[in-house]
């Protein structure tokens, strides 16, 4: 069998058929035609269990699973083609989209964009609600190259909103605000028309009620008045014509920051430019003794203090806020009222030197008794800078915020462990993570 076999060729090689050589010319071709850039192809969303807010708290093991929860997340990344007509303008060729979906008991209720350059950081996030099927725009908010926010854009359906911000040296210096609010604009002769048709159904036949022509014929057949008229056909109503609907620019204005040396905001100045609230000038107290001041003032409606604490002060019963602060001007207490005069939850500010210690809120009943306690407790390193934060519901530990640089640890407790840990870098979370044995 060796024998018959020609020289100089294996017996396991082949000359190459013609589909391979078609494939291969093909392939190159492909190499030679094809873009710099390979385009982004959408990827398989990825499902978690989720909370009402859209924190993505563990991994669903399918699709199935994931919407049988009260709250669950789609998470993909998705292509230029997918993205909605309002966000087009935003996008650049480096750019990945990060798309997220929430769902409450199966049904969309919540849709999330996020832009990413090359280095992973964040450009432009946009949320829409989903009402009545359709999702509706709420809000985008742009981000510069230092990853500093330099736009921001709030919609509803009679309100756009638009902030944008500008910096020096990465400190926020001034902001520009415009208001446009949707009008509704009617065609022009419109209430004519319609005038002249409701007439002319009025009174068909010349003067209502007469039953007579003015221009009466004799017997010979002529006009006993002026020359008749051609018969016009009687008016009819003008289809119905659409208003039309445009924005208008309602509002405008300029926030201007001034900083102490030390780079503390000490004051906001805002200039009306049109058709804003009146000018606005507000000034924070000064850490030297001021006697004259007085220690105790109202103001109608307005409270500020920590993010702990910001869901339960944003209240709509509060119809007061009255503080109470010493002769530094630092706030002691914040006492929140009802319409009635009724006090229903009050916040109490712990300070040791200059630093703020601690913060202490309180709800009452109708009777005085405590409903429900909040406490915020902070530590510092020997510069002063705030190194820990501890929140606690009621005594019961439930979250830590631990400063480590220009990172803040997050994390989520429940009896006592460590549930779920989010890193935050300048503002921003970069990772997350669900501890698993509650540590």
């Amino acid at each position: 069998m060796m024998q018959n076999m020609r020289p100089g060729r294996h017996p396991l090689k082949r000359a190459p058929s013609f589909q391979f050589l078609f494939s291969t010319l093909l392939f190159f071709m492909f190499l030679i035609t094809a873009p710099l850039t390979p385009p982004l192809f959408a990827q398989e969303t990825v499902w978690y269990i989720s909370n009402g807010a859209g924190l993505a708290l563990y991994p669903a093991p399918s699709r199935i699973v994931a919407l049988r929860s009260d709250y669950c997340l789609g998470m993909s990344i998705i292509s230029r083609s997918s993205l909605p007509q309002e966000l087009l303008a935003y996008y650049q060729s480096p750019y990945t989209v990060d798309f997220r979906t929430l769902y409450e008991k199966g049904k969309p209720k919540r849709l999330q964009w996020v832009f990413r350059d090359d280095r992973g950081a964040s450009r432009l996030t946009a949320v829409a609600d989903i009402k009545d099927g359709s999702p509706s725009l709420t809000f985008i908010e742009r981000y510069g190259e230092s990853d500093l926010l330099v736009e921001e854009r709030q919609f509803s359906e009679e309100e756009q909103i638009t902030t944008v911000y500008f910096y020096e040296k990465g400190v926020l210096v001034r902001s520009e605000t415009r208001v446009e609010t949707l009008f509704t604009i009617k065609p022009e002769g419109a209430d004519s028309a319609a005038s002249d048709a409701n007439d002319a159904n009025d009174d068909p036949q010349g003067d209502a009620g007469s039953g007579q022509h003015d221009d009466a014929q004799t017997e010979s057949g002529e006009s006993a008045g002026a020359e008749e008229e051609p018969a016009r056909p009687p008016a009819t109503p003008d289809e119905p014509v659409e208003p039309q609907k445009e924005w208008r620019e309602t509002s405008f204005w300029t926030d201007y920051y001034r900083y102490s040396r030390s780079h503390s905001l000490r004051e906001v100045q805002r200039i009306v430019h049109a058709g804003a609230p009146q000018a606005l000038t507000l000034s924070f107290p000064q850490l030297k003794p001021r006697p004259e001041f007085d220690r105790n003032f109202v103001h109608p409606h307005t409270t500020y203090n920590s993010t702990f604490l910001n869901e339960t002060l944003s209240s709509d019963s509060v119809s007061e806020v009255a503080y109470t602060i010493d002769d530094r001007g630092r706030t002691l207490v914040e006492s929140h009222y009802d319409e009635t005069g009724a006090l229903i939850s009050e916040v109490k500010n712990n300070w040791v030197r200059d630093r703020l210690a601690s913060v202490e809120w309180r709800s009452f009943d109708n009777e005085g008794a405590v409903l429900e306690r909040r406490l915020a407790e902070y530590e510092y390193d020997a510069k002063d800078n705030r190194v820990m934060e501890r929140n606690y519901v009621n005594g019961v530990l439930e979250r830590t915020v631990r400063t480590e640089g220009r990172q803040e640890i997050e994390e989520l407790h429940i009896d006592g462990k460590v549930v779920l840990r989010a890193i935050w870098e300048d503002g921003r979370k970069i990772t997350e993570e669900r501890v698993r044995g509650r540590q």
